[in-house]
Formats: C-alpha cells, sequence, structure tokens
C-alpha cells in the first residue's frame, strides 16, 4: 500500500484503501494509528470534498486528539450547513450536528393494479386465464 501511494499521487480509491488498511492493522479501537487515518482523511478531503470525509476525519481526530478537538470540527461542520442534508446516526445524538431536516409526508399510496380487487385477481379459473387482450385468452 505504501509503495501504491508513493509511486503517484493517490487517487480517492487509493486513499481509502490505506484508511481502511490501517484499520485492519490494528488489533484494536485503542492501537489504531489515529493520526495516520487523521492524514489520510485530511488528503482525501483535498481530492475528494464530501461532508462524509469530513465527518469522518472529525472522528479520527477526536480519537487522535481527544474529544474536544473532534467536537470542534464537527461544530463547525454544523455550523457551516454541511451536515444538514446528512442522515443523522442512529440513537441520540451529540452536541445536536445533526438538525432533523423536515421530511416531506409520504404520498398517497395508490391501488396496485395487481391487488385483489382488480377484475382479474379472482379465484375463478375462468377469470384466472381472462385477458384484456383478445388474442391471450386462446387456450
Amino acid at each position: 500500500m505504501v509503495a501504491a501511494l508513493q509511486s503517484r499521487p493517490p487517487g480517492p480509491y487509493a486513499l481509502q484503501a490505506a484508511i481502511a488498511a490501517v484499520h485492519a492493522d490494528a488489533p484494536s479501537s485503542e492501537m489504531t494509528d489515529w493520526p495516520q487515518i487523521t492524514a489520510l482523511y485530511g488528503l482525501l478531503g483535498r481530492i475528494a470534498p464530501s461532508p462524509t470525509v469530513e465527518l469522518n476525519r472529525a472522528i479520527a481526530v477526536a480519537m487522535a486528539d481527544g474529544l474536544a478537538a473532534g467536537l470542534r470540527l464537527l461544530d463547525h461542520l454544523r455550523d457551516a450547513g454541511e451536515l444538514a442534508h446528512s442522515h443523522p446516526p442512529p440513537g441520540p445524538t451529540c452536541c445536536g450536528a445533526w438538525a432533523a431536516p423536515a421530511r416531506p409526508s409520504p404520498p398517497t399510496a395508490r391501488p396496485s393494479p395487481w391487488s385483489a380487487t382488480t377484475p382479474n385477481a379472482t379465484t375463478s379459473p375462468a377469470a384466472a386465464t381472462s385477458s384484456p387482450h383478445p388474442a391471450r385468452n386462446q387456450p
């Protein structure tokens, strides 16, 4: 992995693979090289910026430099509106980073053309072979 990253400028997939490799090499979360993951997310954020990359970098910073440092980055993301369209994590949210977006009500359901209320969906054998297309009604 190191040779691939040193041979040419890394692309987003190479950086994501490097992040996964650092995680995979660690026997536990406590033994993970969080400063290295933080640096890799910093590079990834420069070449493929996204709120998800920045959120993951904030988590890595919290693990490397302490919760307060990570929460400061999270607050910055929230204040910049970067997390407004993200799905909130399950459970209670920390520091209110995810504002619950207003969700439109689901559309009203239309009856399915295949439901039991349609004329062709009866239990009679004649109706089961009946079709609105005359050519299909022939045995």
